[in-house]
């Protein structure tokens, strides 16, 4: 497992080892089914991705619908290799920061 890799690489490597995506479509799938457990920017999935096809984990295609082109990435098996090696280690010990609950249990000492 390769010390280099967050949380986002490793989601953006599960998204394409379902299927195929442009990064347009990791960023809006991320917004549809993570956006509450998995927060992050756009960009830092723009990001990701060229970083993770840079280390052969994912691999890009060119695809034009007319003149204009969008990079469709898929995990390549170095990437299942990684992703495999990733879900066999323990998980993160869980983090909330929920400003809400605090509140709650100091509302007492509010009036």
């Amino acid at each position: 497992m390769s010390k280099h890799l967050t949380t986002t690489s490793y989601a953006v490597l599960a998204q394409v080892a379902v299927r195929p995506w442009s990064t347009y479509e990791l960023a809006r799938q991320r917004v549809r089914y993570f956006r509450y457990v998995w927060p992050r920017a756009e960009s830092a999935i723009y990001r990701e991705a060229k970083r993770l096809a840079s280390m052969g984990l994912i691999s890009g295609r060119r695809e034009y619908t007319g003149k204009r082109a969008r990079t469709i990435y898929s995990i390549t098996e170095k990437g299942k290799q990684e992703l495999r090696a990733w879900l066999g280690t323990p998980v993160s010990p869980f983090a909330m920061d929920f400003e809400a609950m605090i509140r709650l249990f100091v509302a007492p000492l509010g009036t």
